[in-house]
């Protein structure tokens, strides 16, 4: 460990990149990105280099809501995010994790949002 001062050899600042990257991934505040995320970027953020590690910070600078309308097939992407290499990654892990972990009939349709209750369908019973 570098001593108070010192300047950091590339190694400890990459290391510490992968570790805020990690951070950010893991605690965004929305469980299911917290889970899908941070799953993905432990797996494979040690490998990757400076230029996906760059790309994935601007993956986690998008708001919640859109980062997961867009991983869950609900909304396609902007051209920014979809052409971005991590999202693609990160994209093609969420879809592996919800096809291993949930029954399709739970999830909304692609390109269809998520319903959200009991009643939302407009029927007013709660079937």
């Amino acid at each position: 460990m570098a001593a108070v001062g010192a300047p950091m050899g590339a190694e400890e600042t990459r290391k510490r990149v992968i570790n805020r990257l990690l951070y950010r991934a893991k605690q965004r505040g929305f469980l299911e990105l917290d889970i899908m995320v941070g799953e993905w970027a432990e797996r494979n953020l040690q490998s990757q280099g400076d230029a996906f590690l760059e790309s994935f910070s601007d993956v986690l600078n998008e708001e919640n809501p859109d980062l997961f309308k867009w991983l869950t097939g609900q909304e396609l992407p902007p051209p920014r995010v979809a052409n971005n290499p991590a999202f693609a990654s990160l994209q093609t892990h969420v879809t592996a994790f919800l096809n291993d972990k949930s029954d399709g009939a739970t999830r909304a349709a692609k390109g269809a949002e998520w319903v959200r209750g009991w009643g939302d369908k407009g029927d007013g019973g709660n079937q």
